[in-house]
């Protein structure tokens, strides 16, 4: 499955240390927000890694389950993720 993790983490050594563990499993698209494509008990793993580090109150991950057939793309993004010709870069 591939999804869309992004992150809003308010300090910056729980910042670095979220944004190495979405390094392990996932490639960085923009600064705050990565695609991993990891089967959902991999998914359950990065969340049991996270959960501890970021504070409840104050940060927050999104994660979104995508389908990649279907993306669009306006601009440039930092990973070749276009595999399909079904999809477009504008």
């Amino acid at each position: 499955m591939t999804y869309i993790i992004s992150y809003d983490i308010k300090k910056d050594k729980k910042r670095n240390k979220i944004s190495k563990i979405l390094e392990e499993y996932g490639q960085r698209l923009q600064y705050s927000v990565f695609i991993c494509q990891v089967p959902k008990k991999e998914l359950y793993n990065i969340l049991l890694r996270i959960n501890p580090i970021i504070d409840k109150n104050t940060d927050s991950i999104l994660i979104i389950p995508i389908n990649l057939s279907k993306m669009e793309i306006i601009g440039t993004v930092k990973i070749d993720i276009l595999t399909n010709n079904d999809n477009y870069i504008l």
